[in-house]
């Protein structure tokens, strides 16, 4: 595992979760919109499932850090949010916070273990 390429993954990956967040936060009311957002969605969750298969042994590399635990809550909101998406449905906006709350939470503590990697 490249954990350079991972980290740079990952602090890239946090403006994507938050643009895409924010427009279908702004799009929800207009059901025309639904593919739309439906399509967005979907991107941004096949994007985290890559980085999540990347980095599934990060938590073994970094003793004493709280990323499985984070991991297991973030793979959570990301399920509900897939979910919601494959039967054509919008995530509504307490989906919406906790999708992007789990991933603040879990992509602060990579951050964190992965500093000293992407700083050399």
């Amino acid at each position: 595992m490249d954990i350079i390429a991972v980290a740079r993954n990952i602090l890239e990956l946090e403006g994507t979760i938050d643009t895409g967040v924010d427009y279908i936060r702004e799009q929800v009311a207009d059901e025309a919109k639904s593919d739309v957002i439906n399509g967005i969605m979907s991107v941004m969750v096949d994007a985290l499932e890559a980085i999540l298969l990347e980095i599934k042994d990060i938590e073994e590399e970094f003793p004493g850090n709280n990323v499985n635990e984070f991991h297991t809550g973030f793979v959570y909101a990301l399920s509900a949010v897939k979910n919601v998406c494959s039967t054509g449905g919008i995530p509504d906006e307490q989906l919406l916070n906790v999708f992007r709350d789990s991933f603040v939470c879990y992509d602060s503590e990579l951050k964190r273990c992965l500093e000293p990697y992407v700083l050399c």
